[in-house]
This record gives structure tokens, C-alpha cells and sequence, in this order.
């Protein structure tokens, strides 16, 4: 269930042949052996699903502030025909700005993407494309996993972040690092998983020498880096998720790309390349009806993660016969996924691991020690059965969950069990209304949806499928909590985020009364101006305003919603009114008139509304001259 690796000939933009490349320089003979140590290391393709090769597109990102009075910046939502994709893949990230930039100037380059984009995996493949030759540019390519950075101490050198941290120690003499330090424009520094720095934004403030060989914390090191004191002219490239507001650190980057998902035709190749890797291509053309028979799966295909997910369960059900179905929510994927591993543990194996997921999740923290298990009868089971593993850059002793999301459903599992957590707090766990003091501050993102379906569900084929009917009757009094709870919030007070997460939790629990009251609530005006909206979004959306009996007017300006969301919500019945951006709505029309769906638009032609226009740019004015051209 680890992150596929989504990009990949047509993002890295350059042949995929794996040859060895000629020195780039004449290196004395210390150097060059440093050189090919370092190319051996980074050359090994990724084996089994993660190995599997499918586009994924890179997109330019923008920051925009978070309201007028605030300098603090936000990622900013681009309307779909607005994206500004990037063509060139690494060559279009790491060689313009690179030209364009001064001499002996750092240059910083960050690459976000949610949980499950696969932005470790595309950070392995830019170490990979260097080893290969297909960057010419760079002398070194060093890729640290920013969990290894989180470690005490002030005896750090800028030896040790390059040769001691990465994914297996390397053996470097004086002159190797004098030549580093020479010629620093051609080194490319990868950052990867840069989440998981404690305090991020105090690096750009943080004292911190200039001086290569001044023993210093691992910090001060990366504040000597973004500071543009060490390494200075070097490249440093972050992967990092999107949080909410920005780190300052990310806010000065040169240059921001998101890893976007996989489009439909993407999680359906994904899901053929995956039985042919597998060896079994008579059951492709099956897996993907059972993914089609579920609309709310296939619009989470285009999350890697979730599409390798779902093809592993195909896989076990279709072993099983032909009568196979997938489950119609998230949690009974991962119930079904972990369900024959949980038959098959220790005693409290399972309510062991989930503690440790959710202890880690507290901490902000995705990987763990060996010595933190209760037992090693849990780590040989939760190893064995693929829920762990050796993370990339991991020592020996240091061992990570499969994916980001099985820790959220672990952690979710932990807190519908634990008699640790008070009945009356646990509304609190959902995230869904401010709290001035909140215990949960949400970095497991995924734990809300996981938790509403484990309580809710009925026991026999969720909780009590995972841990037995005695410990799945421990969520007997929560669930009467969380159902006092969700019936009495009112969806027409919470903001769009909110209420979108409210709608998933409400499909997670399966439970009519809750999903009634949900829907029955929402108001006749729903806008989602400036809040990004996912494909899950726009089909759990289009599935609630239908289940409402009700009309409805959607404003979804600046929420990047695909052209497929799009046109399924303004085709809905019971949306009577919609606006969008100006430039998604002309090409809407033009493809529903080139595909000769004459109803459907006149629909959406329709139910169109402009009123109040305000023209914020010149753009805009284009816009409505297309508009306007377009319906004449």
C-alpha cells in the first residue's frame, strides 16, 4: 500500500534507457569513485507495484496571501484551464531557473503534493534520472529523507547531511567534500518528505555559521541552507504536502510545482499495468468493472495510494471467484485489506500497532524505532504482513507504515477502541467546528472519515472483522456520542472545507439517519469560492445535493475543480443556477457541443450566471469575450 511511483517518462521528459553516463568533469581519481558510489546507490529501480511507470503531471504552483491585511501566503487554487503544466518535466523544473538565476545564488524548488501523489517516489526518480545521466548539470545528487533530520544534538558538520543522512552512508574523503565545495552550483540537494521538520518556520531566522566545518544541530545546518550560507549556488529541491498556510520557508522558494493526481484515464492504465506486472492479465478487464461499479472508488483513483489500494483488494477478491465487489467506502477498503492479516495475528496485535500509529500521529511523525514496540511478536507480524517497512534513508532499527493513509486508519482504529479517550471528547477528533483547544490538530488529515466509519458501521463486517465482536462492543457508547453530536451540528454554519469533510464523514458511517440530517440541512445557496475542490469532492457534492430533494445554486469559482466534476454537477437536476470560472465554463461548453450533448448543454448554458461581474484583471475581460463569442 506504499505510494506508486506516478511520473515518469514524459515527467522526467527524457529517455528512460538506463545507461552509465560519461564523467561530466575531469575528477581526480577520489572524486570520481565518490561519483560512481553515489550513482550505484541511486540507480535501483523501485521493484513490484511501486516500479509501476505511469504519467503523472507536474503543475506550476502560485501563492496568493490569506486575506488583505495578512503577509502570511497560501497556496493559491487555479481554475482547471488556468494550470500551467510543465512540459518539459525536470528539465522545465531544474534548468530555467537555474539560467535565469545570479552567480553562486541558491536556488530553492518545491514540489507539493497530498498524502499518497507519490512525491517520495518522484524524488527518487530525480535521484535516479541523475544516475543515469539524464542531468548533466548537477555533479552530485544527495537525496535526505527529512526524517532522519529530526535528531538531537550540536556536533553536526555539512559532511554529515550529505554523506552520513541519505538513503545508506557514504564514504567521502577531504578532497571529495573540498571539490563539493568549490564548485556548489553543481550539486542538487533533495529535501524529501519536508513535512516532517519540526518548526520549519524558523529556518530563515535561525542563527547559524558560515563555516562548512562548524559543528552545528541538524537546524542550524538547514537554516545555514535556505539562509543561503552554506552550499551557496547549490539547488535544493523540498518535497513537501501543502498544510494550510505556508512555512516561510516555502513562501521564499523560487519556484513552486504540484504533483497533481492521476486523471481517469491515468487510474484505469494504472489499474491494466498493475495485473500485467502481476502476472495475471486475465483478471484486468474484471478489476476495472469492479472499480467502475463503485463511482465514489474510481473518483479516489486519483490519489497513487488509494489506486494501488484498490487494486490489491481486486486482486484478493477476484483469487476468491467471480462473485467479487468492492466496498462503497474507504473504510471497508482498508478493513478488507487488513482484515485477513488481522485473522492471522498475535493476540492485541492489531490494537498495539494502531496505538503506536496514532502515538505517531500525535507527534507528527510517520516512522519508529524497533525498541518502541510492546513486543517483538507485533514487529514480526506487522512486517511479515507488509503494514511496515524499512523506509528509504532509514537506519537498520527505523521502520515506517506502508503508506500515510493505513496510519491514519490505524490511528482511527485507536481512538474507536481506546478507553483512553473520553466519550465527550471524541466529537473533537472529527475536526469539523473550531475548539480553542483542540487535542487533535488534524496532521493525520485522514482520521475523521476513517473514524466516523468504524464507529458507525456495523460491527460484524468493520470493527468486529478487524479486532472481535468483544472489543468492537467497546464502540457501542461512542457511536451514540458521535450520532448526538453530528445530528445536532448545522451544515449551513460551517465553512466550505468543513462541510465537504462533514459529507465524507456522513458517507463513511453509512448510517441513513446521520447521512438525512446531513443532507436535508444544506443550504439552497452553497458557494466553495476559493476552496479546492478533488475529485471525491465533486462526487460526494453531487451525491448529496441529489439525495436532498432540493434545488440548489453552486458558486465553484476558484476551487481547480476538473472538467468531469464540472459537468456532473451542472448536469444534476437540482442545480438550478452555477457559477464558475469563466474560462472552465467556455470549455465546458465547447466539449459538451463537440460530443453532441445539445441537452446538457443548453442546461448548462442556462443555468449560467454572471451577475455580480467583476473584473479583477485583463484576463477576466478575455474571458468574457470568449463567453460571449461562444454563445453567439
Amino acid at each position: 500500500m506504499t505510494a506508486v511511483l506516478a511520473s515518469w517518462s514524459r515527467a522526467l521528459a527524457l529517455p528512460l534507457t538506463s545507461r552509465v553516463p560519461d564523467m561530466p568533469l575531469a575528477f581526480a581519481e577520489s572524486v570520481e569513485q565518490f561519483y560512481r558510489l553515489l550513482q550505484e546507490t541511486y540507480q535501483t529501480e523501485p521493484a513490484g507495484p511501486d516500479g509501476i511507470l505511469v504519467e503523472a503531471d507536474l503543475v506550476r504552483a502560485k501563492l496568493e496571501r490569506s486575506s488583505s491585511k495578512s503577509l502570511e501566503r497560501e497556496l493559491a487554487t487555479p481554475d482547471w484551464a488556468e494550470r500551467q503544466l510543465a512540459h518539459g518535466g525536470l528539465a522545465e523544473v531544474l534548468l530555467p531557473a537555474r539560467e535565469h538565476r545570479r552567480p553562486r545564488e541558491t536556488q530553492v524548488i518545491a514540489v507539493l503534493g497530498k498524502a499518497g501523489q507519490g512525491k517520495s517516489y518522484w524524488a527518487g526518480a530525480v535521484s535516479r534520472a541523475w544516475a543515469c545521466g539524464r542531468l548533466p548539470q548537477y555533479d552530485f545528487v544527495f537525496s535526505v529523507p527529512c526524517h532522519c533530520l529530526n535528531r538531537p544534538g550540536n556536533a553536526y558538520r555539512l559532511q554529515d547531511l550529505l554523506f552520513c543522512l541519505g538513503p545508506r552512508p557514504l564514504v567521502a574523503d577531504d578532497e571529495v567534500f573540498s571539490h563539493i565545495l568549490k564548485r556548489p552550483d553543481r550539486v542538487l540537494l533533495i529535501l524529501d518528505a519536508f513535512e516532517e521538520l519540526e518548526a520549519q518556520d524558523g529556518f530563515l531566522h535561525s542563527t547559524c555559521g558560515s563555516a562548512p566545518a562548524e559543528p552545528c544541530s541538524l537546524r542550524g545546518l538547514l537554516a545555514g541552507l535556505f539562509q543561503r550560507k552554506l552550499l551557496r549556488g547549490c539547488t535544493l529541491l523540498l518535497t513537501t504536502r501543502p498544510r494550510g498556510r505556508l512555512t516561510q520557508s516555502l513562501s521564499k522558494a523560487d519556484a513552486l510545482f504540484e504533483l497533481s493526481g492521476f486523471s481517469m484515464e491515468q487510474t484505469q492504465a494504472y489499474v491494466m499495468r498493475y495485473f500485467e506486472c502481476s502476472g495475471k492479465t486475465e483478471h484486468q478487464d474484471r478489476a476495472l468493472a469492479l472499480l467502475r461499479d463503485r463511482p465514489f472508488l474510481l473518483s479516489h483513483g486519483h490519489s497513487p495510494t488509494l489506486c494501488q489500494a484498490v487494486c490489491q483488494l481486486s486482486e484478493a477478491l477476484l483469487e476468491l471467484g467471480e462473485d467479487a465487489e468492492l466496498p462503497s467506502t474507504l473504510t471497508g477498503l482498508y478493513v478488507n485489506l487488513l482484515g485477513p492479516a488481522a485473522r492471522d495475528s498475535p493476540p492485541g496485535a492489531l490494537a498495539e500497532l494502531a496505538k503506536l500509529a496514532w502515538e505517531l500521529g500525535r507527534r507528527h511523525q510517520s516512522t519508529l524505532r524497533e525498541d518502541y514496540f510492546p513486543s517483538a511478536d507485533v514487529k514480526t507480524w506487522a512486517m511479515a504482513k507488509g503494514l511496515l517497512q524499512h523506509p528509504p534513508g532509514a537506519t537498520a532499527s527505523e521502520l515506517a507504515f506502508c503508506s500515510f493513509l493505513l496510519q491514519c486508519f490505524l490511528g482511527a482504529t485507536w481512538l474507536a477502541l481506546s478507553g483512553e479517550i473520553k466519550d465527550k471528547e471524541l466529537p473533537q477528533y472529527l475536526a469539523l467546528t473550531p475548539r480553542k483547544k483542540r487535542p487533535y490538530d488534524n496532521w493525520l488529515e485522514g482520521v475523521p472519515r476513517f473514524l466516523a466509519g468504524l464507529i458507525f458501521q456495523p460491527p460484524t463486517r468493520c470493527l468486529g472483522a478487524l479486532v472481535g465482536p468483544s472489543a468492537a462492543a467497546l464502540a457501542d457508547r461512542k457511536q451514540k456520542v458521535l450520532a448526538k453530536y453530528l445530528k445536532r451540528l448545522q451544515p449551513g454554519t460551517l465553512l466550505a472545507r468543513q462541510l465537504l469533510e462533514l459529507l465524507h464523514c456522513a458517507h463513511e458511517a453509512e448510517e441513513a439517519g446521520i447521512w438525512r440530517h446531513v443532507v436535508q440541512e444544506l443550504p439552497a445557496r452553497l458557494s466553495f469560492l476559493g476552496t479546492r475542490l478533488t475529485p471525491p469532492d465533486a462526487h460526494i457534492l453531487g451525491k448529496a445535493l441529489e439525495a436532498a430533494g432540493q434545488d440548489f445554486s453552486l458558486d465553484l469559482r476558484s476551487t481547480g475543480i476538473d472538467p468531469s466534476g464540472l459537468g456532473s454537477l451542472v448536469g444534476l437536476s437540482c442545480v438550478t443556477h452555477f457559477r464558475a470560472a469563466l474560462s472552465d465554463t467556455v470549455a465546458l461548453w465547447e466539449s459538451l457541443r463537440q460530443h453532441g450533448e445539445t441537452k446538457l448543454l443548453q442546461a448548462a448554458e442556462e443555468k449560467f450566471t454572471i451577475e455580480p461581474f467583476k473584473a479583477k484583471s485583463l484576463k477576466d475581460v478575455e474571458d468574457l469575450g470568449k463567453l460571449v463569442q461562444t454563445q453567439r
